[in-house]
């Protein structure tokens, strides 16, 4: 009988393997030729955008791109202007949103929660991406993938079951 883990490892690879034609389920050359060579790799291991991924940060026209990798396809990106006004404006969103398409199209949202936020601006794509703005003013943009959001859960599961394999007997 198959594990939770194996059936949601085998899930994360399905998805990812869908999406391979944009930015999102690009792979880090690609994201290199793309964005060039990642930066501040030290902060990219102590502040993960997705815990045990590959994560890079790529610095790309006054944005910081962070990345996140599973099985060496890009499945969740964040994108920070670091340029004043800091904000993530409209039509920069949708310039965005234009490149993370994949193939889908992008349907605007209200109030949704995701990954337990509340966020005013979020669109939902027809290939299952979601993105939204968030943080301060409205400073932080997230492209994220059901890929990133299966890998997130069978990394809590895998942990978790570690912790109770840890529990010493008293």
């Amino acid at each position: 009988m198959l594990s939770m883990k194996t059936m949601i490892f085998g899930a994360v690879l399905v998805v990812a393997s869908l999406n391979s034609q944009a930015r999102i389920g690009e792979t880090e050359a690609e994201s290199e030729k793309r964005y060039g060579k990642p930066v501040n790799e030290a902060m990219s291991k102590m502040s993960p955008i997705l815990s045990g991924a590959v994560n890079h940060i790529y610095v790309y026209q006054g944005w910081n791109i962070k990345t996140a990798f599973v099985n060496g396809k890009a499945v969740r990106m964040h994108y920070f202007k670091h340029t004043v006004p800091m904000t993530i404006k409209d039509d920069e969103a949708k310039a965005v949103l234009e490149g993370e398409a994949n193939g889908g199209q992008w349907e605007v949202k209200k109030n949704v929660n995701w990954n337990n936020l509340v966020v005013s601006k979020a669109w939902a794509n027809t290939n299952g991406a979601v993105a939204y703005v968030e943080g301060l003013g409205g400073m932080l943009m997230v492209v994220d993938t059901p890929a990133a959001v299966a890998f997130a859960q069978a990394k809590k599961a895998e942990d978790e079951q570690k912790r109770k394999a840890n529990i010493p007997m008293f």
